[in-house]
C-alpha cells in the first residue's frame, strides 16, 4: 500500500499524475483520493482536463507519469476497470441515452 491507500477506506488514490499529448503537458501533478462509496464528479470549462484525467486514470494516454492505486494496487497501462461508467460527452451518446 502506498500513501495510506485502502487502509483508511480509500478506493482510489492518485498521486502526482501528469499526462502529455505530444509535447503538450496537460495534467500537472494531480492528487486526490476517492473513498469507498463516494461519488465524484469532474467539473470544469472546456479544455480544463476532465476527459484527459479520465483517460490517464484508465491508461488510455501513452505518455503519463504518476501513481494510480485502486484498492491499494498500482495500476499500469490497462486500468479500464477503474471507470466502468465513463461516457465521454458528445451529442451522439446523448441521443442514444434519450
Amino acid at each position: 500500500m502506498h500513501n495510506g491507500a485502502n487502509s483508511t477506506g480509500t478506493e482510489l488514490a492518485v498521486r502526482d499524475l501528469n499526462a502529455w499529448y505530444g509535447e503538450s503537458h496537460i495534467l500537472h501533478g494531480m492528487q486526490f483520493d476517492v473513498k469507498k462509496g463516494e461519488v465524484v464528479t469532474l467539473l470544469g470549462r472546456n479544455g480544463a482536463g476532465k476527459t484527459t484525467t479520465m483517460k490517464a486514470l484508465m491508461g488510455m494516454i501513452a505518455n503519463r507519469k504518476g501513481s494510480v492505486l485502486f484498492e491499494g494496487e498500482e495500476q499500469h497501462d490497462d486500468a479500464a476497470g477503474l471507470c466502468p461508467g465513463f461516457i465521454q460527452q458528445g451529442k451522439r451518446q446523448q441521443r442514444r441515452l434519450a
